[in-house]
């Protein structure tokens, strides 16, 4: 009879104990251009896009949990301000700047991120993790 009740209170011990949710995903540091998807023109939106990036250490650097800054030309291009408020769900990037709101659809491989800007022929934004 003990071994019955000791096993059944450990069922209910283990059936009742609180699952960890995981972690939402945080974007911290710089990251880079890696790669980009246009929808037309090749060749006039990639060098578009790859003069807007590239030449600078780091093309997005989120600054602490909520602020990213977005460097020079590739901001001018593709984004409507430089500074952002931003707001990461699990499929959905939020970007609050003084010019206006963004809502990026991504999705995430690692670190990789795929932003889908859908912006000046620019389909998808590879953006990857700078070597620190």
């Amino acid at each position: 009879m003990n071994r019955v009740t000791l096993i059944t209170c450990l069922f209910i011990i283990i059936s009742c104990r609180h699952k960890t949710q995981p972690q939402p995903f945080k974007l911290s540091g710089q990251y880079a251009v890696g790669g980009f998807k246009v929808k037309n023109d090749i060749e006039k939106n990639g060098r578009t896009l790859i003069a807007a990036s590239g030449n600078k250490p780091f093309d997005f650097n989120f600054i602490t949990g909520d602020a990213v800054q977005i460097a020079g030309k590739l901001s001018v291009a593709y984004f409507s301000d430089s500074i952002f408020q931003y707001k990461l769900t699990d499929q959905t990037l939020y970007l609050k700047g003084q010019n206006g709101e963004q809502v990026i659809p991504y999705t995430r491989s690692g670190d990789i991120l795929n932003l889908y800007i859908n912006r000046n022929g620019i389909d998808t934004l590879q953006i990857v993790p700078t070597k620190r």
